[in-house]
């Protein structure tokens, strides 16, 4: 089963960029405006639900294409029981905590837009460390750090109840390129959000309809 979702994500991803090269080159060529997202992704393996948290900004090209990057963390609270290496070379058997952090980079495409509904194919690469944290005489320690790495495809759903505001979904998959051992293939699972949606240039250009600047920056409005 998760091969097959594996093949379906990549090549949905794979051939709607290679797809829209064209495409691709007039984006480039049209006005730029700035993309934020504040994103949380939800997951679930072995009964958990595994929830990590991203803030990301970049440019978005001709509201075609987006690339950025940005920083993501671990907010569930995922405990377990390991042997772990300390700071000093020993070793600890304790309950302890999961935490990781990295730094993502991405690339969003629309290949599908109308006047409230837009999908897109988006893919994130990620690295970062992972770290366990416990308690030893009363103190929080923490073990080792691991170099991890990631890669995320995604389709992106998104509806628009109003010219500047909407919902959106994400559905994707988390492969663990390189992970750290304690954590095995913990965290090699599928993805989905759900979420409200601001389209911070439709809000401007609505709450300012005359103004030269915001349309300068941002074009004219959808609707």
């Amino acid at each position: 089963m998760k091969k097959i979702f594996f093949y379906i994500l990549f090549f949905s991803t794979g051939f709607s960029f290679s797809q829209y090269r064209d495409t691709l080159h007039e984006a480039f060529m049209s006005k730029k405006t700035f993309d934020f997202r504040y994103e949380s992704k939800n997951s679930f393996s072995n009964g958990d639900r595994i929830e990590v948290v991203s803030i990301k900004g970049g440019v978005t090209f001709g509201k075609k294409i987006s690339i950025g990057g940005g920083y993501s963390w671990l907010k569930t609270n995922l405990s377990g029981n390991n042997f772990l290496p300390d700071v000093n070379g020993g070793v600890v058997y304790k309950d302890n905590q999961l935490n990781f952090r990295y730094i993502c980079y991405y690339i969003d495409f629309v290949y599908y837009k109308s006047k409230r509904w837009s999908l897109s194919s988006q893919v994130e690469i990620g690295a970062g460390l992972s770290k366990f944290q416990y308690l030893k005489s009363g103190k929080k320690n923490e073990s080792i750090g691991n170099l991890i790495l990631l890669y995320n495809p995604a389709i992106n759903i998104k509806f628009k109840v109003f010219r500047w505001l909407g919902a959106g979904s994400t559905i994707g998959y988390r492969f663990m390129l390189l992970n750290d051992k304690s954590i095995g293939k913990r965290l090699n699972s599928p993805l989905v959000s759900f979420g409200v949606l601001i389209w911070w240039d439709e809000l401007a250009l609505a709450i300012f309809p005359k103004s030269k600047k915001f349309h300068k920056w941002f074009g004219d409005p959808e609707w």
